[in-house]
């Protein structure tokens, strides 16, 4: 039997297995919407689905790195995912090196990830494969639903016209 490993961009047919793989770290119903909108992404063109690369061995998809061109030349990197391999942290550094090979002959000069503190551990791939750490983002969120009355103003707007230079 075999054990030859291939990494090669997905097929069409295993788009929505890659991307199920690739959002591993994601949970139930938020999961599903996360594929379901990856997809719908492909169909729009805001992600190329040449970007999605996957580990292959006898056929069957046992890794995924998804890079995403962020336009210019510059390259989103999500965490590469691994399932059903004997040393995941070797499979994770081949797609990682898979993913900035196809970025650097589409003539990327940057690539990144943007990730939770959650993902720090998970990220160590990207380190050893060459990114650093730039900075630490902190994010503010607002669910939208509890809002604080709009503030009542004595403002006044008026349309802009040449009149008014």
């Amino acid at each position: 039997m075999s054990t030859l490993l291939a990494v090669a961009q997905a097929r069409p047919e295993e788009w929505l297995a890659a991307l199920d793989m690739a959002y591993c770290r994601v949970t139930g119903e938020r999961r599903r919407f996360q594929v379901i909108h990856a997809l719908h992404l492909i169909d729009e063109g805001a992600i190329d689905p040449a970007g999605i690369l996957v580990a292959r061995r006898q056929e069957k998809i046992c890794g995924v790195q998804v890079c995403v061109s962020l336009g210019g030349a510059s390259y989103l990197f999500w965490l590469p995912a691994t399932h059903g391999h004997g040393d995941p942290a070797s499979l994770e550094d081949i797609l990682v090196q898979a993913g900035l090979a196809w970025c650097r002959q589409r003539g990327g000069k940057v690539a990144h990830a943007i990730l939770p503190p959650a993902d720090a551990a998970p990220a160590a791939t990207l380190v050893r494969n060459g990114f650093v750490r730039a900075t630490q983002l902190q994010y503010l969120g607002h669910d939208l639903h509890h809002l604080a009355a709009a503030p009542a103003t004595t403002a006044c707007f008026e349309e802009f016209s040449p009149a008014h230079e």
